[in-house]
């Protein structure tokens, strides 16, 4: 193996490693996430047993507060009550009175639209995920059976590695477009129509792949 190679193997390597999901770094991703509106998404980081409640808060309050934003202060790793957490402090940025009167009712909400919390660490099947505690899990809202709650796209649902390597997979005939291009330059109308229908296909795949890469090792948040 030539030392070019080694030397981008050996660094993709190290991103993996320092993207895997440590409890700080997860807290930062769910906000990222949020700030970004993308409720569904942010939803992968948190315990499915408190998506019920990311649901109501989105419901009651974030979907009605389309400026709102959260900037991290702090993010300790602790215990409480004998479980790993993160303590939480953030401020709040363009809050609104569904947000302030939510929060102050939850106790969560200090003066200067300051957010104190304790996310635990939850470990399920598929790795660690956050508690979340924003929204009362009363049963006050029902649910129409017809709506779920967060159903990751494939896309979403993907470890980084795994993604990593279909990129890799479906991205090699890129190399190959021009032999692809006048391979369709003889083909007859209906052909052209399903080759180009692939490449759009193909294109979209790959954007759907880089999204989920990008923001698992750099926290970029392309638009979906």
């Amino acid at each position: 193996m030539n030392r070019p190679l080694h030397l981008l193997l050996l660094s993709l390597a190290l991103l993996c490693l320092s993207s895997c999901n440590g409890d700080r770094r997860m807290v930062k991703k769910f906000i990222y996430r949020m700030n970004a509106h993308e409720v569904n998404a942010a939803s992968k980081y948190i315990y499915p047993g408190d998506h019920l409640r990311l649901y109501i808060f989105n419901k009651e309050v974030y979907a009605k507060s389309p400026n709102m934003m959260f900037r991290i202060l702090e993010r300790k790793k602790g215990f409480a009550d004998g479980q790993k957490c993160v303590f939480v402090k953030l401020q709040c940025e363009n809050s609104t009175s569904y947000f302030t009167d939510h929060m102050e009712n939850l106790g969560l909400l200090h003066p200067n639209d300051i957010i104190l919390d304790t996310m635990f660490i939850r470990q399920t099947n598929k790795g660690k995920s956050l508690s979340f505690d924003w929204a009362n899990n009363e049963g006050n809202i029902q649910i129409p059976e017809n709506e779920k709650f967060f159903n990751l796209s494939i896309f979403d649902s993907l470890g980084l590695i795994v993604a990593l390597a279909i990129l890799v997979v479906i991205g090699v005939p890129l190399f190959f477009l021009r032999s692809i291009i006048s391979s369709i330059s003889s083909l007859p109308t209906q052909g052209v129509i399903i080759c180009v229908a692939l490449i759009l296909g193909l294109l979209y795949v790959i954007y759907q792949l880089l999204e989920n890469i990008l923001f698992e090792l750099f926290l970029i948040n392309l638009p979906y």
